[in-house]
């Protein structure tokens, strides 16, 4: 009796052991993806000269106007009489402490603002290769709140993206692949 019960719990540990190794699931590449993310952001240019005014876009100003109204920014229009009997026009906008928090990068009058991200949905397939796994997903756009006055609404449609998992001697790791995978910003 005591010779059965050592042989099974001797069994029971080699098929548990052997069970763990090089397997890979889907919910292992979820739990390796799920932190991924991708950022969307959108320029704003902030003042002009002017000089540059006439080639400011009518939906510049809209949008600017826009963005003042829901508190983002501060915009002022300026108009100067030149010598010759002209005017001369420019803006000038000011980003508020609501909007500072979705500032990604500034240079001079240029920011860069994240208007959504991209976050992994689900698991599409898997195939295993010769030492590795191909997995394919999908992400999905989740807009933030700049995200209506760029009229991101196209980018809410699923993507599908592939991507590279290799065993290691410390478990499972993604490896970078060009084929629509995209890294956290």
């Amino acid at each position: 009796m005591k010779y059965y019960t050592i042989t099974s719990f001797s069994l029971i540990c080699i098929l548990l052991l052997t069970g763990c190794g090089d397997e890979f699931t889907r919910s292992d590449a979820m739990e390796l993806l799920k932190d991924k993310s991708e950022i969307y952001r959108k320029r704003l240019v902030l003042e002009t000269n002017p000089n540059s005014y006439k080639e400011t876009k009518e939906e510049e100003l809209e949008l600017f106007t826009k963005l003042e109204k829901s508190g983002y920014v501060t915009f002022t229009e300026h108009q100067k009489k030149m010598r010759d009997g002209t005017f001369s026009k420019w803006y000038k906008a000011t980003p508020t402490n609501k909007l500072s928090k979705y500032i990604v990068q500034q240079r001079g009058s240029i920011l860069s603002v994240i208007v959504g991200t991209r976050k992994v949905d689900k698991i599409t397939g898997m195939s295993k290769e010769k030492n590795f796994y191909r997995v394919e997903y999908t992400s999905k756009f989740i807009p933030g709140p700049l995200a209506e006055f760029f009229g991101f609404g196209h980018g809410t449609l699923p993507q599908s993206h592939s991507c590279i998992v290799s065993l290691y001697d410390d478990g499972w790791r993604l490896r970078k692949e060009p084929d629509g995978y995209f890294w956290v910003r």
